[in-house]
């Protein structure tokens, strides 16, 4: 599993964070105040993963903030999170060392004002694929990837500094292995 125990069998189902009908249907929304959903930390082998979510962000929503907020324990650089958009209508995604291979971007600007699902994979430290898809297509894709190293400490809806998100979420989905594109193309069907 995601922590590294060999109790459960997430290689082909996702720790469900919210699971609601579908997109738009029933979704949590946040206004930026700082409500977030702080789940269980996490111990992070630095491996891969795929994060899925549907989420409706509109123009005046944009800001400096994180719908996910992870940092690690171990060292500063630790990283799970996604600035999704961030104030420059930018989706940064972050794991690992985000001031290094650990980040990787792309502009969400057409993607604003409509419900969009974002999916986030990294192959974890050593590995050579990070990337980013908006409905399925891949629109960022780097040959580098890295990883947490140790328990992150996170949050849905902001940061550790704040950083509170604004929009609708749903259905957000966590895997402890990189999906292919077929299987990120069948879950936005």
């Amino acid at each position: 599993d995601i922590a590294g125990n060999n109790d459960a069998p997430y290689d082909n189902q996702p720790i469900q964070i919210f699971q609601d009908a579908p997109p738009g249907s029933f979704a949590s929304y946040l206004h930026g105040g700082l409500q977030t959903t702080t789940p269980d930390s996490i111990d992070f082998n630095p491996g891969p993963i795929t994060v899925a979510y549907w989420q409706h962000v509109r123009t005046a929503e944009v800001g400096f903030s994180r719908i996910f907020g992870g940092w690690g324990t171990t060292n500063g650089f630790d990283d799970f999170s996604i600035l999704s958009p961030n104030s420059d209508n930018t989706l940064y995604w972050d794991y690992g060392n985000s001031s290094g291979s650990g980040r990787i971007s792309t502009d969400y600007s057409s993607f604003l004002n409509r419900w969009t699902f974002v999916t986030c994979i990294s192959q974890g430290i050593g590995g050579s694929k990070t990337a980013i898809y908006f409905d399925g297509i891949e629109k960022a894709t780097s040959a580098n990837s890295d990883g947490p190293d140790g328990t992150i400490v996170w949050r849905i809806g902001g940061g550790r500094t704040g950083q509170a998100w604004s929009g609708r979420q749903d259905s957000i989905m966590i895997w402890d292995r990189v999906l292919s594109e077929h299987e990120i193309g069948n879950l936005y069907c």
